[in-house]
């Protein structure tokens, strides 16, 4: 991207005028809906040849940029102690913890930075985001207008309440069945709300499960929802969950970095017989913002007041 071209920004902001590589994801806003979207490099650059410029997120600003191709060049996969992977050309410039650098300068020892900027958005509200998070975790969709969640009527007792309450003031109709080994099955029967739950979650399993990454247009409350109730399904200690649909980890990740929260990814690819299926689990891992005790060696992982970035 060449983010000031025919604007008024100034060239020598050396750091957004490097190459990416074609296949990095981006978030690009349409100039209709005035909505954020993820899309490769290479797609934009391949797409619509009558668009010649795009509005791009820099530092929590909207900037208009345009796509150069540039060939033969070296290229770069840079992946973080977070699990995070990114891949720059040889000489794409860096901010570090020690400066400027080079990708082909950086080492074991630099820190790169990660967004704390939120997207605000609008639209939908915390209990909407309860739904689709805790669906994330525990919900199946039936062929008429009902959404199931699963839960464990002891372990899940709070998430069940709430899910329960939210579905009484939006007018559902609610049928609870007690099955054996304390698994409760909580049936909600609404348009609306398997219209909300289909708009925003994709697949239909735990292997296939998505979230709609859309969702990081809409409201800070509904994304915090989303996030709770997630958490409050399929998460463990320590702010961690886990799935074992890829795809459903990265746009979750993706959600995180629209509300400025930091996180990290690990796999759980152990051997089999310790486990229910020979797919790996994915766990991702998000930051407390405003605590001390999150960092890795000597580098905290802390929002700083004065900073609108963090290392």
């Amino acid at each position: 991207f060449s983010n000031y071209v025919n604007s008024d920004m100034n060239p020598s902001d050396v750091r957004s005028m490097c190459p990416l590589f074609g296949k990095q994801n981006v978030l690009v806003m349409d100039d209709y809906s005035k909505e954020f979207h993820v899309s490769s490099i290479e797609n934009l650059y391949k797409g619509n040849k009558e668009i010649k410029e795009y509005s791009i997120l820099l530092n929590g600003e909207t900037k208009r940029a345009r796509i150069n191709r540039f060939d033969g060049l070296k290229f770069y996969s840079i992946k973080t102690v977070s699990g995070q992977e990114v891949v720059f050309s040889n000489n794409h410039t860096n901010l570090t913890l020690n400066g400027l650098k080079r990708t082909d300068e950086l080492t074991t020892d630099d820190y790169l930075p990660f967004n704390v900027t939120p997207i605000e958005g609008k639209g939908l509200g915390y209990d909407e985001g309860v739904l689709v998070g805790a669906f994330l975790g525990d919900g199946t969709i039936k062929d008429d207008y009902s959404l199931t969640y699963s839960l464990n009527e002891t372990s899940k007792a709070e998430i069940m309440s709430e899910i329960i309450k939210i579905a009484e003031k939006k007018g559902a109709k609610i049928n609870i069945n007690t099955l054996e080994r304390h698994c409760t099955n909580v049936t909600i029967t609404s348009k609306m709300l398997r219209g909300l739950i289909e708009d925003y979650v994709h697949g239909t399993n735990a292997f296939t499960k998505e979230l709609d990454v859309k969702c990081i247009n809409r409201s800070m409350n509904f994304r915090e929802g989303i996030l709770a109730g997630y958490y409050a399904t399929d998460g463990g200690n320590h702010n961690r969950i886990y799935s074992a649909s890829k795809k459903l980890i990265d746009s979750v990740c993706t959600m995180l970095t629209s509300m400025g929260i930091a996180s990290s990814i690990c796999v759980d690819d152990r051997d089999s017989s310790t486990t229910l299926s020979d797919n790996p689990v994915y766990c991702i891992r998000f930051y407390d913002m405003q605590s001390n005790a999150s960092c890795y060696k000597d580098v905290f992982i802390k929002k700083e007041k004065e900073s609108p970035r963090i290392l």
